[in-house]
């Protein structure tokens, strides 16, 4: 599995770039839940820093938004073992969704990261 020590040493400018969707969604939260007050110091950086850390432990359904917002299609299929393809044809046999998800997601940190 990931972690955000791995994400952040290997694809630097994607950890960041996912820090800040993960931070914007906090704040859009916030207000939906009701303003802060006026002064009221914005979610820290290393905050979101930890829910992205926590959000590659386990649940990786964020990263398919985020990926959509960057024009990075994810894509599975099983048809008898699974396979995906991130902008391309379909890619490899795997015997778990978990083992498909997480080679498709480092496709496209590193098609992402090479864009940015």
């Amino acid at each position: 599995m990931f972690t955000g020590e791995y994400l952040k040493e290997t694809y630097p400018k994607s950890h960041e770039k996912l820090v800040d969707f993960i931070l914007g969604r906090l704040q859009t939260a916030s207000k939906i839940m009701g303003a802060p007050p006026e002064g009221t110091p914005q979610v820290p950086r290393e905050f979101g820093e930890r829910v992205v850390t926590g959000l590659l432990m386990g649940n990786w359904r964020t990263l398919y938004d985020f990926f959509d917002e960057n024009e990075i299609i994810v894509l599975l299929q099983c048809i008898g073992k699974f396979s995906y393809s991130v902008g391309r044809d379909w890619v490899g046999e795997f015997n778990t969704r978990v083992e498909a998800e997480k080679e498709a997601f480092e496709a496209a940190f590193k098609m992402l990261e090479d864009g940015i």
